[in-house]
Protein backbone atom coordinates (compact mmCIF):
# COMPACT_ATOMS: atom_id res chain seq x y z
CA UNK A 1 0.00 0.00 0.00
CA UNK A 2 1.48 3.23 -0.58
CA UNK A 3 -0.08 5.25 1.92
CA UNK A 4 -0.45 2.10 4.95
CA UNK A 5 -1.39 4.38 7.88
CA UNK A 6 -4.48 5.47 5.97
CA UNK A 7 -5.60 2.53 4.19
CA UNK A 8 -5.26 0.55 7.40
CA UNK A 9 -7.40 3.18 9.11
CA UNK A 10 -9.95 3.24 6.73
CA UNK A 11 -9.85 -0.71 6.31
CA UNK A 12 -10.43 -0.69 10.37
CA UNK A 13 -13.80 1.73 9.70
CA UNK A 14 -15.20 -0.45 7.07
CA UNK A 15 -14.66 -3.59 8.43
CA UNK A 16 -16.48 -2.03 12.07
CA UNK A 17 -19.50 -0.41 9.85
CA UNK A 18 -19.39 -4.05 8.05
CA UNK A 19 -19.54 -5.88 11.16
CA UNK A 20 -22.54 -3.55 12.98
CA UNK A 21 -24.52 -3.83 9.90
CA UNK A 22 -24.50 -7.88 10.04
CA UNK A 23 -24.45 -7.95 13.98
CA UNK A 24 -28.20 -5.47 13.59
CA UNK A 25 -29.87 -7.88 10.85
CA UNK A 26 -32.68 -9.34 12.92
CA UNK A 27 -32.74 -12.32 10.76
CA UNK A 28 -29.00 -12.55 11.45
CA UNK A 29 -29.67 -12.44 15.14
CA UNK A 30 -32.52 -15.59 14.79
CA UNK A 31 -29.88 -17.68 13.62
CA UNK A 32 -27.84 -20.05 16.10
CA UNK A 33 -24.14 -19.22 17.60
CA UNK A 34 -22.84 -21.88 15.62
CA UNK A 35 -24.65 -20.84 12.13
CA UNK A 36 -23.77 -16.48 12.89
CA UNK A 37 -19.88 -17.50 13.22
CA UNK A 38 -20.15 -19.73 10.17
CA UNK A 39 -21.16 -17.18 7.97
CA UNK A 40 -19.45 -14.44 9.40
CA UNK A 41 -15.88 -16.25 8.88
CA UNK A 42 -16.72 -17.72 6.03
CA UNK A 43 -18.27 -14.10 4.00
CA UNK A 44 -16.39 -11.24 5.70
CA UNK A 45 -14.20 -10.76 2.92
CA UNK A 46 -16.59 -10.33 0.47
CA UNK A 47 -18.89 -7.93 2.86
CA UNK A 48 -15.86 -5.95 3.40
CA UNK A 49 -14.84 -5.92 -0.39
CA UNK A 50 -18.27 -4.64 -1.19
CA UNK A 51 -18.52 -2.08 1.96
CA UNK A 52 -14.62 -0.67 0.47
CA UNK A 53 -17.24 0.42 -2.47
CA UNK A 54 -19.64 1.88 -0.83
CA UNK A 55 -17.36 4.07 1.19
CA UNK A 56 -15.65 4.82 -1.40
CA UNK A 57 -12.25 3.86 -0.05
CA UNK A 58 -9.42 4.63 -2.77
CA UNK A 59 -6.40 2.51 -1.94
CA UNK A 60 -3.26 2.73 -4.03
CA UNK A 61 -0.33 0.21 -3.89
CA UNK A 62 3.11 0.56 -5.19
CA UNK A 63 5.44 -2.77 -6.57
CA UNK A 64 7.76 -4.33 -4.50
CA UNK A 65 11.12 -3.37 -5.32
CA UNK A 66 13.56 -5.35 -6.78
CA UNK A 67 12.99 -8.18 -10.10
CA UNK A 68 9.34 -8.62 -11.20
CA UNK A 69 9.82 -12.18 -11.59
CA UNK A 70 11.95 -12.25 -8.15
CA UNK A 71 8.94 -10.26 -6.29
CA UNK A 72 6.35 -12.28 -8.12
CA UNK A 73 8.18 -15.79 -6.92
CA UNK A 74 8.32 -14.33 -3.38
CA UNK A 75 4.88 -13.23 -3.35
CA UNK A 76 3.12 -16.58 -4.08
CA UNK A 77 5.56 -18.26 -1.10
CA UNK A 78 4.90 -15.35 0.98
CA UNK A 79 1.33 -14.76 1.22
CA UNK A 80 2.18 -11.22 -0.27
CA UNK A 81 -0.76 -9.95 -2.45
CA UNK A 82 0.50 -9.78 -6.24
CA UNK A 83 -0.26 -7.13 -8.75
CA UNK A 84 -2.68 -9.51 -10.15
CA UNK A 85 -4.86 -10.04 -6.94
CA UNK A 86 -4.62 -6.55 -5.86
CA UNK A 87 -5.94 -5.09 -9.10
CA UNK A 88 -9.20 -8.19 -8.73
CA UNK A 89 -10.00 -6.02 -5.28
CA UNK A 90 -9.84 -2.26 -7.33
CA UNK A 91 -11.82 -3.53 -10.13
CA UNK A 92 -14.66 -5.38 -7.90
CA UNK A 93 -14.72 -1.82 -6.04
CA UNK A 94 -14.89 0.06 -9.45
CA UNK A 95 -17.20 -1.61 -10.68
CA UNK A 96 -19.53 -1.44 -7.63
CA UNK A 97 -18.64 2.68 -7.86
CA UNK A 98 -19.42 2.82 -11.41
CA UNK A 99 -23.02 0.53 -10.50
CA UNK A 100 -23.48 3.25 -7.76
CA UNK A 101 -25.69 0.85 -5.37
CA UNK A 102 -27.63 3.41 -2.98
CA UNK A 103 -28.18 2.89 0.33
CA UNK A 104 -31.02 -0.19 -0.06
CA UNK A 105 -29.27 -1.79 -2.19
CA UNK A 106 -26.14 -2.21 -0.68
CA UNK A 107 -28.22 -3.60 2.19
CA UNK A 108 -29.87 -5.72 0.08
CA UNK A 109 -26.78 -7.30 -1.30
CA UNK A 110 -24.57 -7.34 1.86
CA UNK A 111 -27.75 -9.86 3.33
CA UNK A 112 -27.25 -11.79 0.29
CA UNK A 113 -24.10 -12.13 0.35
CA UNK A 114 -23.91 -12.82 4.27
CA UNK A 115 -26.92 -15.83 4.01
CA UNK A 116 -24.87 -17.78 2.36
CA UNK A 117 -26.37 -21.56 2.24
CA UNK A 118 -23.37 -23.03 0.69
CA UNK A 119 -21.06 -22.98 3.72
CA UNK A 120 -19.87 -26.19 5.07
CA UNK A 121 -21.37 -27.16 8.35
CA UNK A 122 -24.17 -24.71 8.46
CA UNK A 123 -26.68 -26.29 11.47
CA UNK A 124 -29.72 -25.08 9.31
CA UNK A 125 -28.50 -24.42 5.70
CA UNK A 126 -32.32 -24.16 4.57
CA UNK A 127 -33.22 -21.08 6.92
CA UNK A 128 -29.81 -19.64 5.61
CA UNK A 129 -31.28 -20.34 1.49
CA UNK A 130 -34.51 -18.94 2.52
CA UNK A 131 -32.67 -15.95 4.02
CA UNK A 132 -30.33 -15.39 0.91
CA UNK A 133 -33.58 -16.29 -1.36
CA UNK A 134 -35.61 -13.59 0.50
CA UNK A 135 -32.54 -10.65 0.24
CA UNK A 136 -32.31 -11.28 -3.34
CA UNK A 137 -36.15 -11.00 -3.98
CA UNK A 138 -36.10 -7.84 -2.38
CA UNK A 139 -33.08 -6.59 -4.25
CA UNK A 140 -34.92 -7.61 -7.48
CA UNK A 141 -38.02 -6.01 -6.62
CA UNK A 142 -36.25 -2.79 -5.14
CA UNK A 143 -34.25 -2.67 -8.49
CA UNK A 144 -37.41 -2.55 -10.52
CA UNK A 145 -39.22 -0.38 -8.88
CA UNK A 146 -36.61 2.41 -7.99
CA UNK A 147 -34.83 2.37 -11.61
CA UNK A 148 -37.38 1.36 -14.19
CA UNK A 149 -35.32 2.77 -16.88
CA UNK A 150 -32.66 0.64 -15.69
CA UNK A 151 -34.43 -3.10 -16.29
CA UNK A 152 -30.94 -5.08 -16.12
CA UNK A 153 -29.76 -3.22 -12.99
CA UNK A 154 -30.62 -6.17 -10.93
CA UNK A 155 -28.50 -8.59 -12.99
CA UNK A 156 -25.72 -6.09 -13.06
CA UNK A 157 -25.40 -5.83 -9.51
CA UNK A 158 -25.58 -10.03 -9.69
CA UNK A 159 -23.05 -10.38 -12.98
CA UNK A 160 -20.27 -8.68 -10.40
CA UNK A 161 -20.49 -11.59 -7.94
CA UNK A 162 -18.46 -14.43 -9.62
CA UNK A 163 -15.42 -11.57 -9.80
CA UNK A 164 -16.02 -10.40 -6.02
CA UNK A 165 -15.80 -14.38 -4.84
CA UNK A 166 -12.62 -14.57 -6.53
CA UNK A 167 -10.83 -12.49 -4.21
CA UNK A 168 -9.38 -14.83 -1.56
CA UNK A 169 -9.86 -13.61 1.90
CA UNK A 170 -5.76 -14.11 2.76
CA UNK A 171 -5.26 -11.72 0.26
CA UNK A 172 -7.93 -8.84 1.85
CA UNK A 173 -6.43 -9.97 5.34
CA UNK A 174 -2.17 -9.18 3.98
CA UNK A 175 -3.34 -5.95 1.91
CA UNK A 176 -5.54 -4.66 5.08
CA UNK A 177 -5.04 -6.16 8.78
CA UNK A 178 -1.81 -8.31 8.84
CA UNK A 179 0.41 -5.64 10.04
CA UNK A 180 -2.46 -4.77 12.59
CA UNK A 181 -3.36 -8.04 13.43
CA UNK A 182 0.31 -9.84 13.43
CA UNK A 183 -0.27 -14.29 13.30
CA UNK A 184 -3.29 -13.61 14.40
CA UNK A 185 -6.37 -15.52 12.28
CA UNK A 186 -8.99 -12.90 10.82
CA UNK A 187 -11.40 -15.79 11.68
CA UNK A 188 -10.54 -15.65 15.29
CA UNK A 189 -10.53 -11.82 15.49
CA UNK A 190 -14.32 -11.70 13.90
CA UNK A 191 -15.56 -14.21 16.27
CA UNK A 192 -14.54 -12.37 19.15
CA UNK A 193 -16.00 -9.23 17.99
CA UNK A 194 -19.11 -11.28 17.00
CA UNK A 195 -19.44 -12.50 20.11
CA UNK A 196 -17.85 -9.59 22.80
CA UNK A 197 -18.98 -6.62 20.64
CA UNK A 198 -17.51 -4.32 18.06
Amino acid sequence: LRNPSSAHQQACQVLLRTLTFVKNLPTFGDLCPHDRALLLTSGWSDLFTVGLAQSRVQFNTEPAGGDRIFVRLRASVDGIPTETEVAKIQNFVERCQVLDLDMKEHSYLMAALLFNPDVPGLADGRQVEILQNSAHQSLNEYTTARYPLQPLRFARILLGLPALRSIKPKIVTELFFRPLIGAIDMEVILTDMLLKGC
